[in-house]
């Protein structure tokens, strides 16, 4: 399969956000894909300008070449067997240019038949911008991209989310407090705090913390 997800519908990502994670939607409760089952999964992705492919082939070869290989395994540990979104952790990190639309090509190939698990999907009916070409697809019986060769086309899209740190988040790290004083003693907490986002920030402010006495 090939993708692209128009920039109008990424504005909630940052410049420079780090794609750690896809999350996708099952729709096929209690089916469940069996440990060491003989599949593979790979993933690609890339910034690009264009809304969608055109309406002639592409060449998925070269589309895969000048993207970024982001996962590259089996996806039976991440499936589970519930409704909702399950999560793959990608292998290494995708950085989103702004204002651009995502690319994506993804391969799955399995060597042994099993019980087919069913995945949510959106199309131009409930996303407008979801483009005509935007979504290419072969299918057939190799475990190689296919160079220059597509058999179908629609704007058929996986339902996903592009999961990354928010541009500052803030956590508290580690809390202390005196434990030992004097009856009648003011303690006065102190919390270390972490910024695990991607922007560095001088000007935290904590609320909530109070000074209390020492009673006992």
């Amino acid at each position: 399969w090939a993708y692209i997800y128009s920039a109008s519908l990424l504005t909630g990502i940052n410049n420079g956000a780090q794609i750690s994670s896809l999350s996708f939607f099952r729709r096929s409760p209690g089916i469940t894909m069996p440990a060491n089952f003989p599949c593979n999964l790979k993933i690609y992705m890339r910034n690009t300008s264009a809304n969608d492919f055109g309406a002639g082939n592409i060449d998925w070869v070269a589309g895969a070449a000048t993207a970024r290989k982001v996962f590259d395994g089996s996806p039976q540990p991440f499936l589970g067997s519930t409704d909702g979104f399950f999560t793959i952790p990608l292998d290494s990190f995708f950085t989103y240019t702004a204002g651009s639309a995502i690319e994506m090509y993804i391969q799955y190939t399995q060597s042994a038949s099993g019980s087919g698990i069913l995945f949510g999907y959106d199309n131009d009916a409930a996303v407008p911008a979801f483009a005509p070409n935007s979504t290419k697809y072969v299918i057939n019986a190799v475990d190689t991209f296919a160079s220059n060769l597509t058999a179908l086309s629609n704007t058929r899209k996986p339902t996903i989310r592009f999961n990354f740190p928010a541009p500052i988040n803030v956590g508290a790290l580690t809390q202390s407090a005196q434990q030992f004083g004097n009856i009648g003693d003011v303690i006065r907490p102190a919390v270390r705090l972490t910024n695990t986002g991607l922007q560095s920030s001088n000007n935290i402010t904590v609320t909530a913390l109070s000074l209390y006495t020492h009673l006992t």
